[in-house]
């Protein structure tokens, strides 16, 4: 059975995404924060896709744990999928150039 992980802060989000996994065959695991539960299960070899939104903690601007839960998952799993989300607007292109760098 293939194995998603899901990090969304937003309810209706989260659940929309692992509602089409789930449809597409995947065994999804959800969490609404970054959080010590997240950074133990991303560390683990044992999934198969990771879905995560940048800006998790919007309260805090300029902080983006979402390429940090990225590059976590992607020391144990080099080549893991990642579908980035966000509802952020990055105007100069900065954020999005980020997400693509070869560390990431």
């Amino acid at each position: 059975m293939k194995k998603a992980i899901v990090v969304e802060d937003d309810p209706r989000w989260r659940t929309r995404i692992a509602k089409i996994l789930e449809d597409e065959g995947y065994t999804v695991i959800k969490f609404t924060k970054y959080s010590d539960r997240v950074r133990s299960q991303v560390a683990q070899p044992n999934y198969h896709l990771l879905v995560v939104d940048l800006k998790l903690n919007h309260l805090e601007l300029g902080k983006n744990e979402g390429f940090e839960i990225i590059s976590l998952a992607r020391q144990k799993n080099v080549g893991i999928p990642v579908i980035i989300i966000s509802g952020y607007i990055d105007f100069d292109g900065k954020l999005v150039k980020k997400a693509f760098k070869e560390e990431y």
